[in-house]
């Protein structure tokens, strides 16, 4: 498994993620990849009033105690996240994309670590050229959500 994130001024680097993704190995990544990455984005400099918000879906390993802590403690706002709600979040479309690109027309794998240079180069030199669109979606799909009362979408 490997974790990225996104946001409107780019992509985190990927992570690789050994073994299942329980709350302490979450958190590891939260402190080691993604609040390293949110401190350097360009918001902080140029939009002060704008505060960060950390989008993430109720994976056990995401809405633990232990996990909600950690923001509380660093000062990370957290994106209210209903349980059992559509899946809107913009990078679930990126992750879909780069797999679309590893397996380009059918290519498979024989072992992890011969996916893997194909996952990082993709995400970095394919997913970013998808996610200004990405989030200029969201209108739409909060819209095609709302119109279909929760319920699934093109999207």
């Amino acid at each position: 498994m490997v974790w990225g994130a996104m946001s409107w001024h780019g992509l985190s680097t990927l992570h690789r993620v050994q073994g299942s993704l329980n709350a302490e190995r979450y958190r590891q990544v939260m402190l080691n990849v993604m609040m390293p990455w949110a401190l350097e984005l360009p918001w902080r400099l140029d939009q002060p009033d704008c505060p960060f918000i950390f989008q993430q879906d109720n994976a056990p390993g995401h809405a633990a105690l232990s996990t909600r802590e950690l923001f509380d403690t660093v000062g990370i706002a957290l994106l209210d996240w209903p349980a059992r709600s559509p899946d809107l979040n913009p990078v679930e479309n990126l992750w879909a994309i780069v797999s679309r690109r590893v397996h380009w027309q059918g290519r498979q794998f024989m072992r992890l670590d011969d996916m893997l240079p194909v996952i990082y180069d993709c995400w970095r030199t394919e997913a970013p050229k998808y996610v200004e669109a990405l989030f200029e979606s969201m209108p739409r799909r909060l819209q095609a959500c709302i119109d279909a009362g929760g319920r699934q979408t093109k999207y």
